[in-house]
């Protein structure tokens, strides 16, 4: 059974005597409560037996170790509540994943993170289910170190001190799991960039290859084709020139003979002209062949050239793919650096955000403030108003009601007799303040609508339609307390317009001074 502040100091200051002061037992008492949590009565408090003995064996151990003969401030200082705690903490989650059968990581500090705490930090309840009966070893271990409690319908936390801690290993795990899952994304798209890369490029020296090899090859084919025309155009000019010296041979006749002479030189003139025509056409095409066989040469030599480069191009390919895995690596590695960078990056807006969450906040708390001064000052003016249509109204009808001049000498006000007195009480025994705003406001179909919207929880008033009812009272407070002149017999609806607005519904009997029932003013109307 736990027990509380009081008696954990006892017990502290009964086992080491004379070895700890009263300061130094209360640091130790601190360390079962949070920081939002410093100012806790003894009183309130409930520490388990189990891990305060925890604690203190652990401090004691860590003094014998020290060889100091006294717990002192110096010595708490060294091992601070967190380092404790978490020593033991630990200490009894490995013992209890130990128990659970078949198990690679930590099952149950996952269980405690992700069951047994809140996503703000609190402690909460568990039911235990069949997708929980793996870990119920674990679960006795926990439960006999008193680190849980069981209820036989659910399991809890057995002290709040605890939280702080599982919440901060629930965080860190989940920052692990979206780390790795991020790198392993990094990675799975890096290696897609780079099969992407490679086979582009591929493909791109396959094409290269394809079209270059292909205009070489048309190249040529034309090239063969001309060479082949060039040549029959050079055996049918050699086929003139051999006719034409055979008619040479023939036309040889006497030098004597002057007409045949003379056609003779006519003929031999045509003849060499026909000749130096023929052999210009030779050279003319001696020189459009050898320029084609060079022509033929280039290409020929550009086409092997283009088929070397694609080979060495598709060699390198080859060895691209064989070190791919090696330069996937690489790049995985540089991926993975800048990936730090920018997680580093993102820690950075991490802060900022945080910091702009903060200035938000602190703009919507002056907000939150600003709107409760109008409220406050809306409050006050609709107060006012009410006030002053009350004024006007009575001022209407008291001049409304004057026929007669005012006397030099006014006649005494006579007794009120017919008064309602209101009995006002506190259970809270707070003081009645003197100058409360109390409405009396006749039951009837008129006002109905007014005392319906005055029966809320609230602690501002609609000062303007509680001043508009008909046959409205307000109380006046004399030594006697608070009370409403010259009330008629009937039903009526009292209203204070004070704290969160008590409210009561009185009937006056008969004429002549009456006192209500008892009225809380301390009362919370819900």
């Amino acid at each position: 059974m736990p027990m509380n502040g009081n008696q954990a100091y006892d017990v502290i200051t009964k086992t080491w005597k004379n070895n700890i002061d009263a300061a130094e037992a209360n640091k130790v008492i601190g360390f079962f409560t949070n920081e939002n949590a410093t100012n806790k009565s003894y009183d309130v408090m409930e520490i388990e037996p189990s891990l305060l003995s925890q604690v203190c064996s652990y401090i004691d151990k860590e003094r014998i170790i020290e060889g100091s003969n006294k717990i002192s401030s110096e010595f708490l200082n060294k091992y601070p509540k967190e380092i404790i705690l978490r020593s033991i903490y630990n200490e009894v989650l490995a013992e209890g994943n130990s128990a659970v059968a078949n198990n690679d990581s930590k099952p149950l500090n996952e269980f405690v993170e992700d069951k047994l705490i809140t996503d703000e930090g609190y402690r909460t309840k568990y039911g235990l289910n069949e997708l929980d009966k793996n870990l119920v070893p674990g679960i006795e271990v926990l439960k006999r170190k008193y680190f849980l409690r069981d209820d036989g319908n659910s399991i809890e936390l057995s002290h709040d001190v605890l939280t702080p801690l599982i919440k901060d290993d629930r965080e860190h795990r989940r920052k692990e799991i979206a780390l790795t899952a991020a790198r392993a994304k990094a990675k799975k798209r890096a290696v897609k960039i780079i099969t992407g890369s490679l086979i582009f490029s591929i493909i791109a020296a396959i094409a290269i290859w394809f079209f270059t090899t292909k205009t070489a090859f048309k190249a040529k084919v034309e090239a063969e084709k001309e060479t082949v025309a060039i040549k029959q155009n050079i055996e049918k000019d050699s086929m003139k020139l051999d006719s034409v010296t055979k008619r040479i041979n023939l036309l040889s006749v006497d030098k004597n003979d002057t007409n045949k002479i003379s056609a003779l030189l006519k003929q031999n003139i045509l003849l060499d002209t026909t000749v130096k025509s023929l052999n210009q056409k030779v050279n003319e095409l001696t020189s459009e062949l050898a320029a084609q066989a060079a022509t033929n040469k280039t290409a020929s030599d550009s086409m092997n050239n283009a088929m070397h480069q694609n080979a060495a191009a598709f060699s390198k390919l080859q060895h691209d793919k064989s070190d791919d895995s090696a330069a996937s690596e690489n790049k995985y590695a540089g991926l993975n650096t800048k990936f730090t960078q920018l997680n580093a990056s993102n820690t950075q807006l991490v802060a900022s955000d945080a910091q702009l969450t903060s200035n938000n906040n602190s703009l919507k708390s002056d907000l939150e403030k600003s709107k409760n001064d109008n409220v406050a000052l809306q409050s006050k003016y609709d107060k006012l108003s009410g006030d002053y249509d009350l004024l006007n109204r009575n001022y209407n009808t008291l001049k409304e009601s004057k026929t007669a001049p005012v006397q030099q000498v006014q006649p005494a006000t006579p007794a009120d007799d017919n008064s309602l007195k209101l009995n006002l009480y506190s259970s809270k025994n707070e003081s009645i303040p003197n100058n409360l705003i109390i409405y009396l406001i006749p039951d009837i179909s008129a006002n109905k609508k007014i005392i319906r919207d005055s029966k809320v929880y609230d602690n501002h008033f609609d000062f303007t339609n509680l001043n508009k009812a008909e046959g409205v009272k307000k109380a006046i407070f004399n030594d006697n307390g608070y009370s409403f002149p010259d009330v008629s017999p009937g039903d009526y609806f009292i209203k204070i317009c004070s704290n969160f607005g008590p409210y009561k519904s009185v009937t006056k009997k008969s004429a002549g001074d009456e006192t209500t029932p008892k009225m809380d003013y301390s009362e919370i109307v819900r």
